[in-house]
């Protein structure tokens, strides 16, 4: 990788993967490794899914990319499908968000709820911004949406699109709506909706993290906390997290390594026994670093 510029700040520990099957990775040695990251959290549906990979050769097959004057029907089904998904619908109210709510609607400002991490299932509901009593004028979606492949989406209200067409605004780019993309979109929302696995997502979680907290020591293991398939892992310091980091590299175990805080992030088709190896296999190396120790 000497002609590759590395700026991304984690170290590249595995040079050449060359094949994936649902939580699973391999690598050039025909190592297995799970990947607890999601590929950055957009494999929602796992690597090389079945489903996802027919739809995208039978799409390339027929259009994959479009321009401005010309289309195709898969953009108006992709669409129906995230509006579908998104809600835009009032859930219990939390005190500091609708007080920031309100602010920014005081002076006149929009909500544009980020969910390209937290969205398509991560914790336990559609967005996270469900867990809140917040109507958004602008939803941004992004990684899980694609299965891995490029493609995001921005949901817009109706109160929003009016003020826009009342204005010059106007907004292209060379890629915008292409079929192959709205195509992918179109069939890992109905993936996830076919086999419920929001409802999943939300079950797993409340088991996974049960399991992650059995972790906690107080000495290497701080604090665990987590939403649906969203964790998060506090360790003692920088240097007992890189060491576990690398032992769980060793073992098959790919996590998100951020210096004294782990991310854990698996795929929503992980099962509890897949989940299970990996926490049994964390506890004999947090046992192996006090022996160490």
């Amino acid at each position: 990788m000497s002609k590759l510029y590395n700026c991304t700040g984690h170290n590249l520990e595995i040079p050449n993967v060359i094949n994936g099957d649902g939580i699973y990775l391999f690598d050039d040695k025909k190592k297995r490794y799970m990947d607890l990251e999601s590929g950055v959290w957009c494999t929602s549906l796992g690597h090389k899914n079945a489903q996802i990979n027919k739809l995208i050769k039978k799409q390339i097959d027929s259009i994959m990319h479009t321009g401005f004057c010309y289309s195709n029907n898969i953009l108006e089904q992709s669409a129906d499908s995230v509006l579908s998904i998104v809600g835009f619908v009032r859930f219990p109210p939390r005190s500091l968000i609708e007080n920031i709510i309100n602010i920014v609607r005081a002076h006149g400002g929009k909500i544009i709820a980020n969910e390209v991490t937290t969205g398509i299932g991560r914790t336990g509901k559609w967005f996270g911004y469900n867990y809140y009593q917040i109507e958004p004028d602008m939803v941004a979606i992004g990684k899980g949406i694609g299965n891995g492949y490029p493609v995001s989406v921005t949901a817009i209200n109706s109160q929003t699109i009016k003020e826009l067409e009342k204005t010059t605004f106007k907004y292209s780019q060379s890629h915008q709506n292409d079929p192959l993309g709205a195509a992918i979109v179109n069939e890992v929302i109905k993936i996830i909706k076919d086999n419920d696995l929001i409802s999943k997502a939300k079950i797993n979680g409340i088991r996974f993290l049960e399991m992650l907290q059995t972790l906690k020591d107080g000495f290497y293991i701080i604090d665990v906390r987590g939403r649906g398939l969203m964790f998060a892992i506090d360790l003692s310091d920088e240097n007992i997290g890189n060491s576990i980091y690398k032992k769980l590299i060793h073992k098959g175990y790919i996590i998100c390594n951020r210096k004294s805080l782990f991310r854990i992030d698996p795929p929503l088709t992980i099962n509890e026994n897949e989940f299970e190896n990996f926490v049994g296999e964390f506890k004999k190396i947090l046992e192996s670093q006090r022996h160490d120790k």
